[in-house]
């Protein structure tokens, strides 16, 4: 399994011209999912560094229409077949399956900008900005809730 080191991700970011407010939203987010990491490594096999590059590559595309499928068909043709599927389930159209695109679709809704908040928060903040639909903020609502319970997380402990 090839697994981008951190200087690798930031090299593929800046090759993609990512902006400087993604790539800051993006290590906000890899601090979250480090964070709910501490929190599970106990009762979970997981390799953090995949954690980490699934988080700093989440918004690879974001610049893109549906980013998170184009941020897939890139990590792909860079060989980076296992990372390429972590990221392509961290939207509500394909909702997370495995471990990591759970922890990662998790912290990113945790996440505003580069700080991270609380779930509800930024709930509130992804219908004012991206105006979902009612189904849609439920849904996403509800896979954030369902991970937080299924993976026993305290969310007071990811700040």
């Amino acid at each position: 399994m090839k697994i981008p080191t951190k200087e690798e991700c930031y090299l593929l970011l800046k090759e993609n011209k990512v902006p400087k407010n993604i790539i800051a939203h993006s290590v906000a987010v890899a601090k979250a999912a480090l964070q709910i990491y501490d929190q599970i490594k106990d009762n979970h096999k997981i390799n953090p560094d995949m954690l980490v590059a699934s988080a700093l590559l989440h918004d690879i595309e974001k610049v893109k229409p549906n980013h998170i499928k184009a941020g897939e068909e890139f990590l792909k043709s860079r060989q980076f077949h296992h990372l390429a599927e972590i990221i392509g389930e961290h939207g509500i159209l394909n909702p997370p399956k495995t471990i990591y695109s759970k922890i990662l679709f998790y912290a990113d809704k945790r996440v505003i900008e580069n700080k991270i908040v609380p779930l509800q928060k930024r709930i509130n903040y992804i219908n004012k900005k991206y105006n979902l639909m009612n189904n849609g903020l439920e849904l996403l609502t509800k896979i954030a809730k369902d991970i937080e319970k299924e993976l026993n997380l305290i969310p007071d402990n990811i700040k």
